[in-house]
């Protein structure tokens, strides 16, 4: 949808739409206490009954909490007014508020039908989603811009919540008499601790756009919300990945090649990465062009420096598998929080400087300090080989960056020929292994 967004939108509408996103996601984990990802892990298994007493208790507990939500905005607004703060955040409180408690009521929905094991249903609704978006935008995003956004946004939720709740009975598990404290309690127990993980993570994200806010405005929001989209095919490709790799690395975690395994995969990952962070920034005045309006078209030059930060978190997830297979995720607490610290500091000092510049470069590092820790805490349980090709190839990435974004493009080019040669040259062994595998299933299919 960014191609009509950044149409029907300006740039500062465009900024404004990024950042009630921003507030929203944050105050998701905050007012709903985590208790829908705490609805997926109770109920999973259960009798009936006892997931009743989960859902009746978790919906119960999340009225109260949008109610008590409800009276803190109020008494905002009334403070706003008084004191005239005047800020993205004052002025859309009431969108905010709507956005917030309908993604609430779906997220809690969506889970529990997963839980239930309803997985067609759990997975259309993610579709149901998306084409009420799509079709809402066309009516409300063009015709009343920002507010519009907010109502198809806060609508689409309700509309595959209302399908997820139909097509998995989901009212057949809903009860007042279910409703028990201790429920409440042993599900808080639980999510609780989520929240803090869920700020940090806000923090190294999200917490430019309101720095950029008061120092730079709105319209350079909306360039780098623009920007900021593009990373997203990196991101999703590895989280495509990722589901499988956590399965895999509980597995072979207490296997003594464990090491030997892990190494191989970090390796391919990372090179697979690594083409695709290449791709992205060689065709980012390409993409931009295709996907936005042309007053969106600066954005290209913080696309290459966005993808490198996206990168980076994602080696960094991929070493943080190995706190979830040890059972050590205080280590994900201790990195995160890292991250967070040096987020803070780096957006209020760099941004009033640098701009756009100082937020890309905050997330950048931000990220690396959080990868770095990771890897350091993971030696504990594993160690990482052929760091060199790591360091080599990480340090020719940030010269096509440079060079792409100060238009030297034919140079960039060379290098990225460069680079996939000794890729190419480095990694024989792994595919010729890979190219065996291929004609050995292609020979089978001809049999």
């Amino acid at each position: 949808m960014m191609p009509l967004y950044t149409r029907w939108l300006s740039v500062d509408g465009y900024g404004a739409v990024d950042l009630i996103t921003i507030y929203v996601t944050l105050l998701v984990s905050v007012v709903s206490c985590g208790i829908p990802e705490a609805l997926f892990v109770f109920p999973c298994g259960e009798s009936k009954d006892k997931q009743k007493l989960y859902l009746s208790s978790g919906l119960a507990f999340n009225l109260i909490t949008v109610l008590a939500a409800l009276v803190i905005f109020y008494l905002l607004s009334i403070l706003s007014d008084i004191y005239h703060w005047n800020n993205s955040f004052t002025d859309n409180i009431w969108l905010i508020y709507i956005m917030l408690i309908s993604n609430i009521f779906q997220h809690q929905v969506q889970q529990f039908s997963r839980s239930t094991n309803h997985m067609i249903v759990y997975s259309l609704t993610g579709l149901v989603y998306t084409i009420s978006v799509v079709c809402l935008s066309f009516f409300l995003v063009k015709q009343y811009g920002v507010c519009g956004y907010v109502i198809c946004i806060t609508s689409a939720n309700i509309i595959s919540a209302f399908y997820c709740i139909l097509f998995s009975k989901i009212y057949d598990y809903i009860s007042l008499s279910s409703i028990k404290i201790l429920a409440i309690k042993e599900m808080l127990v639980y999510s609780i601790p989520l929240i803090p993980n869920s700020i940090m993570w806000w923090l190294v994200n999200a917490l430019n756009r309101p720095v950029m806010e008061g120092e730079i405005g709105m319209y350079d929001i909306g360039i780098y919300a623009v920007a900021n989209r593009f990373p997203g095919i990196l991101s999703t490709l590895f989280t495509m990945f990722t589901a499988s790799w956590q399965i895999s690395a509980i597995e072979e975690f207490k296997n003594k090649d464990y090491s030997i395994f892990y190494n191989r995969i970090l390796k391919l990952v990372f090179n697979i990465l690594i083409c695709v962070l290449v791709g992205i920034v060689l065709l980012s005045k390409l993409l931009v062009k295709i996907f936005a309006n042309t007053d969106f078209y600066d954005a290209w030059r913080y696309i290459p420096i966005l993808t490198f930060g996206t990168f980076i978190s994602c080696i960094s997830a991929f070493v943080g598998v190995n706190f979830t297979a040890s059972r050590k995720s205080k280590y994900f607490f201790y990195s995160s929080l890292f991250g967070a610290i040096a987020s803070i500091s780096l957006n209020f000092i760099l941004i009033p400087v640098w701009g756009i510049w100082g937020a890309c470069s905050s997330v950048v590092i931000s990220f690396g300090i959080i990868a770095i820790s990771r890897i350091l805490y993971s030696r504990r349980f594993v160690k990482i080989s052929d760091i060199p090709y790591y360091i080599i190839l990480l340090f020719v990435i940030m010269i096509i960056i440079l060079l792409y974004t100060y238009n030297l493009q034919s140079l960039s080019y060379l290098v990225t020929l460069m680079i996939f040669f000794y890729i190419i040259r480095t990694n024989r062994k792994e595919f010729s292994i890979i190219k065996n595998k291929i004609s050995s299933k292609i020979r089978n299919i001809k049999l």
